[in-house]
């Protein structure tokens, strides 16, 4: 199989879009992968055309860039191993952000282990937060693990009616009344239905950590499911 090949499929790179070449540069643990849209002049790289790059999903411990033609972006869906113009990471790599955060883990943690600058990181962070990142990383929002059952998973309705809702619940802990009080004021603005399920992520990440101290509010969750919170 040849080298495109191997990249093609290690990428998900699907047609009309195609590997035009690869640059590995072993030094510094990094692999350039040129994008073209449709066949060329008989295989002929099109080294004239601009392009964007983004930075992709890891390769092992390579970090991966992806360059596409900018004129030829409009003309096709939003796909994973391409990102927005004028942004520096594609929607793959979003998606891989968004499914760590929604295992629990803080921005900083997630830049480190997907060896992501911080610069970088808060550009994905703010994104997502816009609702800006693409469908695809809303795929990423999990169940949650086993020690996590007791809590609804982050898609249940009951965490945006707590956004919501302000006047249906009895918030005690101080902690959480100020973390609310932040996320309504920016979910107010937010049409994004990714963006919005960010935010119950992050209020059910708060739920997690401070169990302990939120048991008030936690039997107000259960009575709210027991009840049946509409969608």
């Amino acid at each position: 199989m040849k080298d495109n090949e191997i990249f093609r499929h290690l990428l998900d790179i699907t047609a009309p879009w195609q590997i035009s070449h690869i640059r590995v540069d072993a030094p510094v643990r990094e692999v350039h992968v040129y994008l073209d849209y449709g066949k060329t002049w008989f295989g002929r790289r099109l080294l004239d055309k601009a392009r964007t790059r983004w930075r992709h999903v890891n390769l092992g411990s390579y970090l991966s860039y992806v360059y596409a033609p900018v004129e030829e972006l409009a003309r096709t869906p939003r796909q994973p191993f391409l990102g927005r113009p004028g942004s520096d990471f594609t929607f793959g790599l979003a998606e891989d952000f968004a499914r760590h955060l929604l295992s629990g883990l803080d921005h900083r943690q997630v830049g480190e282990i997907l060896l992501i600058d911080p610069h970088l990181t808060w550009q994905i962070r703010h994104s997502l937060e816009a609702g800006r990142a693409g469908n695809a990383a809303q795929t990423a929002f999990a169940e949650g693990s086993p020690d996590e059952a007791f809590l609804p998973p982050a898609q249940h309705p009951v965490w945006l009616e707590l956004l919501e809702n302000e006047e249906l619940w009895e918030i005690r802990q101080l902690g959480l009344k100020l973390l609310l009080s932040r996320a309504r004021q920016n979910l107010a603005r937010l049409n994004d239905e990714q963006a919005r399920l960010l935010k119950a992520s992050e209020i059910r990440r708060f739920f997690i950590k401070h169990q302990s101290h939120l048991r008030h509010e936690i039997e107000q969750l259960r009575k709210h499911i027991r009840q049946g919170v509409s969608s």
